[in-house]
């Protein structure tokens, strides 16, 4: 029985009704499919025009009209490794669930893997995001799970851990922040995918075969001294983005006849440059059509 503080809403009350038939409630298998909804969506080949995170793992899908809402409901209800429930909505009422993050502590370092964590965590709800301990990890203090909970108080509890005759203290306690929806947009997924796939820190570029970072560096440096040769410039210096190419490391540069430069200092902003006026544009010329080549495709 209900306790406590109450208010009384009117009977004819009827939010989102402007939604109904427009719009489709869907429940999510588990956490990776909730945040990549947008994803999915785009890969059934239906453009919705809101998404709206309700709680745990529902969201409500608005489409532009009736039948693009029906559409995606008959063909999200085959969808069975995504969706564990589409329905339309018609201002029905939907059941409470908010997803919690846990942290764990306290298992011992002998007993400490992932199935223990998630076993844990399951005390207290059904594991939507499993623990991903690894051997590698530098931290090994603690780990998160994420658990759908019914109710909106927050946990923090003590539990016993048994192991053959000895008992052990864990500690649960619920993250303070509440989960900000952030969906994946499909280019972020695109790019995430492209970043699994390279087995070296030095392979990339969609689309072409992966490089090494000596090879980019091989082929960085024929371009440099193609452009060199055909403008007869100084060396390059690189943006942020770009490998550091030094050229004639090993003849030494002389000093005599050089004053030390002190930016800021010695720099003749206020001189007027009438003499050698088209000498300096000719030479800034040189160095952007330089520039503009070097950011040109590899």
């Amino acid at each position: 029985m209900l306790v406590g503080k109450s208010i009384t809403v009117d009977n004819n009350a009827n939010g989102f009704r402007s939604l109904h038939g427009l719009a489709v409630v869907v429940r999510m298998v588990d956490f990776q499919c909730l945040k990549s909804i947008k994803v999915i969506v785009k890969e059934m080949s239906f453009q919705a025009i809101r998404f709206q995170y309700i709680g745990g793992l529902d969201l409500l899908i608005t489409f532009s009209n009736v039948e693009w809402a029906i559409k995606f409901k008959v063909d999200a209800l085959a969808l069975k490794d995504k969706f564990s429930m589409v329905t339309t909505w018609e201002g029905q009422v939907l059941g409470f669930e908010r997803l919690a993050w846990l942290k764990i502590q306290g298992i011992p370092l002998h007993v400490l893997s992932n199935e223990v964590i998630d076993s844990v965590g399951g005390l207290f709800g059904r594991i939507v995001h499993k623990a991903t301990r690894s051997e590698n990890d530098v931290d090994l203090s603690y780990e998160y799970v994420g658990v759908l909970v019914g109710d909106g108080k927050r946990i923090s509890e003590e539990i016993m851990l048994n192991w053959k005759d000895r008992k052990f203290r864990v500690w649960v306690s619920e993250d303070s922040d509440d989960w900000e929806p952030e969906f994946w947009e499909p280019t972020e997924m695109g790019n995430s995918k492209v970043m699994e796939d390279s087995d070296d820190v030095g392979e990339h570029v969609t689309g072409s075969p992966a490089k090494t970072v000596n090879a980019v560096a091989e082929e960085v440096n024929g371009m440099v001294d193609q452009v060199m040769s055909e403008t007869d410039a100084a060396p390059i210096i690189g943006n942020e983005d770009s490998i550091d190419i030094h050229i004639n490391v090993d003849e030494p540069v002389s000093k005599e006849g050089h004053e030390e430069f002190i930016p800021g200092m010695d720099c003749p902003f206020e001189q007027e440059f009438e003499n050698n006026g088209p000498e300096l544009v000719n030479h800034v010329n040189k160095r952007k059509k330089i520039q503009e080549r070097g950011n040109g495709p590899a």
